[in-house]
């Protein structure tokens, strides 16, 4: 949508005049009309702020339309219409274009140049040549004074984040927020009260780009200081498109918070495209690269210039505090990488990957793209990389270093695994007793540190793709590693692998992990020695944690250990270790209610909170409960269960433990009973 357009029919009326504002400047437009038969209208932009008045006699009837263009018009069908001649506007430009690009890279010159047109235009309606009066006159000069001054030029939206302090003069209206958005949406008659004081804090970017053909750029979202913004003060009078104030609370004072989307013209040097692409993040650098892979493959780029930007761009991973860094997306990394390895120059490759890939390895999204990259090096770089990789990330991702190690031995084709591989297979054994396991992907409780909520996620939650999803570890991946050292690794190297899991327990745990394993090895037929390693060690573990029935609560006493010393947590703590109280009732403000859900939530007591929400001030009611037992059954019934499919197993399969080893199991199973 780019405009309205309001047809009156013939109707008798008086009044309803429509003024129609833009950049300060308004018409009053009278769509009434004393001879019955005509037919009057009014057209005007989407960014125009408009008014009606009052209609003070009779009727109007009226048909509004949107007006929409049914697809973005060709770039040239536009620049090459008969329109006025802007090329000493062109000349002019081109030559502050080249005196710019001289200075280019001293303290004070800016990186781009970013011209705020005057018009509002959504993304999806942004083109060249879409652009409405003055802004297409204007972008015709710079597109001419760019192409003369080889310079990049851009279309793209600018966005920009205020926030600060604000004055309040109105009466009082009690805590909260009040939010005021453009002319076209409802505004608060009350935001009167409030009038913005200093802006204290701000976040400037540019993104959704369009390239000079209108075909979409990818740049993602790059970075933008207010010395880069064209022409100066142009925001100074504009009204935000979305502006929030919150009243004072507590210490804080009122504050509000503002938002502008515009669109605007964006001018580089060519050559500082790599810097430009490099500041955006991951997204813009690794089209760059795609781009300079293309131009290397067609003859328009040197080697040169392809791995210089490719040692950037790694470099500039590095220094980061992550690969996905404040306000960084999660992003597909692994297309670098594999533009890197396609290009085929081993030594390129080798030093871009150790440049940051053992400190940001990551959680193992992209094991796929560094496993074939891993075997496109020569051996000795290959075995230093996996080596320092599973070093740095194999106790805290374990699932995602095991991933990785089985995806690189699937690509190689040797009968027997390379030496290199042999060599990581042994760091990761001496790391796998100290690593933790299925704790990676074990539900964690985060706390809030604005709300204080405590809110229950994955360890590998993220909004990256799915399918980056990082590895988990499973029984099926445990099968799978086995299967694949028994296949092609000395002998040794299955046993030790065996040895070095069961001796974690907490990383491993046999109910979840090491029963399912093993079920399926022994159906697969694993080799007898190392399957009884397995079984004992489940046996042991399983007899050991259930070996009595869990004893039933004999009161309602808790115990409780936090530092709090107000009076709220002096009577929750006498609440939970009375061995006969059940309920609490406690009459409370709002906030200290939330202090007492917090406790309670924070140090997991076994009791529920509920707010009655009757009088004044409400009530909070704790009642104690016997989960926590509950969970205790429940864990023990179904140790029980595993410890019979293990007697089970032994029974059916000759020689997978030991007739003593089974005695004992079948005496666990008793006592559990």
């Amino acid at each position: 949508m780019f405009g309205t357009l309001i047809v009156v029919l013939p109707s008798t009326h008086k009044g309803g005049a429509l003024s129609v504002r833009h950049a300060g400047r308004e018409r009053v437009l009278d769509l009434s009309e004393t001879a019955p038969s005509e037919v009057r209208w009014a057209a005007f932009y989407a960014d125009c702020e408009h008014e009606v008045a009052k209609i003070q006699s009779g009727y109007r009837i009226c048909l509004v339309y949107n007006l929409l263009r049914k697809a973005k018009p060709k770039a040239q069908s536009r620049l090459d219409e008969s329109v006025p001649d802007h090329r000493p506007a062109a000349v002019e430009l081109s030559r502050a274009f080249d005196r710019w690009r001289k200075r280019y890279g001293k303290d004070g010159v800016p990186d781009k140049l970013v011209y705020l047109l005057d018009h509002y235009y959504t993304a999806a309606g942004l083109a060249f040549a879409g652009l409405k009066d003055r802004d297409d006159a204007i972008a015709r000069a710079f597109v001419a004074a760019a192409q003369a001054s080889e310079c990049a030029i851009h279309l793209a939206m600018v966005h920009i984040e205020e926030s600060g302090w604000a004055e309040y003069h109105g009466g009082y209206h009690g805590y909260g927020r009040r939010q005021r958005r453009r002319y076209w949406e409802d505004v608060d008659e009350d935001d009167g009260d409030f009038e913005v004081g200093e802006v204290c804090d701000y976040h400037y970017s540019v993104n959704e780009w369009i390239e000079p053909t209108d075909c979409a750029g990818n740049f993602g979202t790059v970075p933008l200081t207010g010395e880069e913004l064209l022409p100066t003060g142009a925001l100074d009078d504009a009204e935000p498109d979305n502006i929030q104030f919150s009243e004072a609370t507590g210490n804080e004072g009122a504050s509000f918070e503002r938002t502008y989307k515009r669109a605007a013209i964006v001018i580089w040097p060519e050559e500082a495209a790599n810097k430009i692409c490099l500041s955006a993040g991951l997204v813009a650098s690794g089209a760059r690269l795609a781009k300079l892979g293309e131009g290397v493959a067609d003859g328009r780029v040197t080697h040169a210039q392809f791995a210089g930007f490719a040692r950037m761009l790694c470099a500039s991973w590095a220094t980061q505090s992550g690969v996905y860094s404040y306000r960084l997306p999660k992003v597909e990394i692994a297309k670098p990488i594999r533009i890197v390895t396609a290009h085929g120059d081993a030594k390129l490759l080798a030093d871009c990957l150790n440049e940051f890939l053992p400190k940001h390895y990551g959680k193992g999204e992209h094991n796929d793209a560094i496993a074939q990259a891993l075997v496109a090096l020569n051996p000795k770089d290959a075995g230093a990389l996996l080596s320092s990789v599973l070093k740095e990330a194999g106790r805290r991702h374990c699932a995602a270093c095991l991933d990785l190690w089985q995806r690189t031995l699937s690509l190689t084709t040797t009968q027997t695994a390379p030496k290199w591989l042999l060599s990581g297979l042994d760091t990761m054994i001496e790391l796998l007793p100290k690593a933790t396991g299925a704790k990676e992907s074990e539900p964690r409780t985060r706390w809030s540190s604005y709300y204080r909520r405590r809110v229950t996620v994955s360890l590998d939650e993220d909004n990256g793709e799915k399918e980056n999803a990082p590895p988990k570890l499973t029984p099926d991946m445990i099968v799978g590693l086995l299967i694949a050292i028994r296949e092609r690794c000395p002998a040794r190297y299955a046993r030790q692998c065996m040895e070095a899991i069961c001796a974690n327990t907490s990383g491993f745990p046999p109910d979840k992990l090491l029963v399912p394993a093993l079920t399926d090895l022994v159906k697969r037929e694993f080799p007898k020695k190392e399957t009884r390693l397995l079984w004992e060690h489940c046996a042991r573990f399983l007899a050991r944690r259930s070996a009595r029935p869990p004893a039933a609560p004999k009161d309602w006493k808790q115990s409780v250990n936090w530092k709090c010393t107000c009076t709220d947590c002096a009577v929750l703590k006498r609440f939970a270790i009375n061995p006969a109280e059940q309920i609490l009732r406690l009459s409370l403000a709002k906030a200290r209610r939330q202090h007492v859900h917090n406790i309670i939530d924070e140090h997991e007591l076994d009791m529920t909170h509920v707010t009655e929400r009757q009088g004044r001030p409400y009530t909070l009611v704790c009642t104690k409960t016997r989960t926590v037992y509950d969970k205790k059954c429940q864990r023990h019934a179904a140790d029980v269960a595993l410890m019979k499919r293990l007697e089970n197993m032994a029974t059916s399969t000759n020689s997978v433990t030991t007739k003593e080893a089974l005695e004992k199991l079948r005496k666990a199973i008793l006592a559990a009973k």
